[in-house]
Order: C-alpha cells, then structure tokens, then sequence
C-alpha cells in the first residue's frame, strides 16, 4: 500500500514537472515568434521605404514607434510621437520624419535615446506646401495643423485653381544647416475648397494618407 502511495506521488510530480516543461517551451516559442513577427513588421518597412521613396539617396533612419502623447482612443488623435532613436543616434531637432513618400512630421525635441515628433497635424504644425496641377504651374500656400484628421492649405490665391482631390505636397523649405522639409514629400489630398470671391486668398481642408494611430515603423531623413 505504501509503495502505490508513493508511486502515485511520484507519477504526479512527474507529470507536473512535464506541464511545467511544456508551459516554460510554449513561452519560449510564443516569444520567438513574437520577435519573429515584429523583425519580419520591420524589414517589410524598410524594404518598402526604399522601394518607394524618391529620397533613397538619403540617409535613412529607422525608428520605432514607441510613444503618442496626448492620444486617446476614440476621444483624440495624436499630435505627436515618440521614437526610439534620438542624439546618440544622430538625429537633430528639425529633422523629418516620413513613411515611403509620405511626410509624418519633424522631430521638435530629443535625449540620447528617444525623440519627440510634431506630427503635420499638430496644432502647432505650420509649413510650406504646394500644389502642382497637370498644367505644371506650382500653387504656393501655408499648411497648419488643426490638431484633428485634417491640415488646413491656407493662403492660396484666389486666382489660383485647387479642387478637390488634388494632391498637396511640400514646397520645400531647407535652412543653411539642410535643416527643414524638403520638396515633394506628399502631405496628403484636399477634401474641400473654401472660396469667397470678396477675398484675396482661398484655403483647403487637407487630409494625410496616413493613419497616425497605427504607426509602428517612420523613418528619421537626417
């Protein structure tokens, strides 16, 4: 008797040390694959940034995405990021942040390890762009960020002739130190046209191609 009571102990504990085994491994697995996905994320952004953008011959940062101050879901967009490269790096303040051709935002502050990003819908976002109709004659305006899903392409003349669909991209604004937009980075389409034949200028909602709440991978144009 008292050795089937010990046997039976035995079994369990065997058992138990099996479950513990197979729990430890499916952990170990499940964190492979994890890390697994998330380089395969990375390295299809990479891939694609190149493929896509006109600016290959930048040099071109990677950089997660690993912060959104501000951001409630369901109640508000972000208008800023955080990324995980920062001085130590490399990257300077003013330094723009894209996805393939299209412009995220600049970097307004940074550490060693991590940078802010201003977002091109930022309230306090303010800028250069254009609009380059088939005709190929350059319509100048200023974009501003409305802190919503939408930019306002604000100044444009009222002789000038935007529609909706239109594309608007960045008319280029690089300091002495090449610091600043440059040209041609696509800000997004316009939506609606506002125009007053007793005024001087016309504006434009803007709305970016990019979905903000979901990035995980932008790139850091240094």
């Amino acid at each position: 008797m008292r050795s089937s009571s010990i046997d039976l102990f035995s079994l369990k504990g065997f058992k138990n040390k099996q479950i513990k085994s197979l729990t430890s491994e499916n952990a170990a697995l499940r964190k492979q694959v994890s890390e697994k996905q998330s380089m395969t994320a990375e390295n299809k952004a990479l891939k694609d940034q190149f493929a896509k953008s006109s600016q290959i011959s930048q040099n071109l940062l990677p950089a997660k995405v690993v912060g959104a101050p501000g951001f409630i879901p369901g109640v508000s967009l972000p208008e800023y990021l955080m990324i995980d490269k920062g001085s130590i790096d490399g990257v300077e303040i003013g330094n723009t942040i894209i996805v393939e051709n299209y412009l995220v935002g600049k970097v307004i502050n940074l550490i060693q390890n991590f940078a802010k990003v201003e977002l091109v819908n930022s309230k306090s976002s303010l800028f250069s762009g254009k609009v380059v109709p088939l005709d190929g004659r350059e319509i100048s305006g200023i974009i501003k960020g409305k802190g919503s899903d939408k930019m306002v392409f604000d100044n444009v003349l009222l002789t000038s002739s935007i529609k909706k669909d239109d594309i608007v991209l960045t008319k280029g604004e690089k300091d002495e130190k090449g610091i600043g937009f440059p040209p041609d980075l696509i800000v997004g389409k316009i939506v609606s046209v506002e125009r007053k034949s007793s005024d001087l200028f016309q504006k434009a909602e803007v709305i970016s191609f990019v979905d903000f709440t979901t990035l995980s991978t932008v790139f850091v144009l240094r």
